[in-house]
């Protein structure tokens, strides 16, 4: 076996003189000089929105014969396996008092815009931080069991 300047095991073991390879002799492609875009920063009400989208989309999973509408019958079966899927009892009371407030006109059903209404009024939230005693009193306290 002939051992010369190219060869893997001669070039561990001798010094070489030779330069390296260039990244052109390589053909190596270098990346775009062009910055890669960077998505703009939501309002807080861009914020807000997406929230309240998200919520009245995983509420819409309930609409179980997809006419477009949750009806209370729904709402209530949906709650019962939420509650199965975390470990937790259902609340028919606060099921009925969650309902009360998403159909305020007693309809029986609501749509899509009526649900995010009943949820901003059910829930309302905003975009804020929360100052360091608020975080303090957070983080103490105890689970409920």
């Amino acid at each position: 076996m002939k051992i010369d300047f190219h060869s893997s095991v001669y070039s561990v073991l001798a010094r070489q003189t030779g330069n390296s390879p260039s990244v052109s002799d390589e053909k190596f492609e270098l990346p775009s000089s062009t910055p890669t875009k960077i998505p703009a920063l939501k309002t807080d009400a861009q914020l807000v929105d997406d929230f309240y989208r998200r919520l009245v989309q995983s509420n819409f999973a309930a609409d179980t014969n997809e006419d477009g509408r949750v009806s209370k019958e729904e709402y209530a079966q949906s709650n019962k396996e939420l509650a199965a899927a975390n470990d937790r009892p259902y609340d028919a009371a606060v099921v009925d008092r969650h309902w009360n407030v998403l159909d305020p006109t007693h309809k029986g059903s609501v749509d899509q815009d009526e649900m995010r209404a009943g949820l901003e009024r059910l829930l309302p939230v905003s975009v804020g931080h929360l100052s360091d005693a608020e975080a303090a009193r957070l983080r103490n306290l105890k689970p409920s069991t």
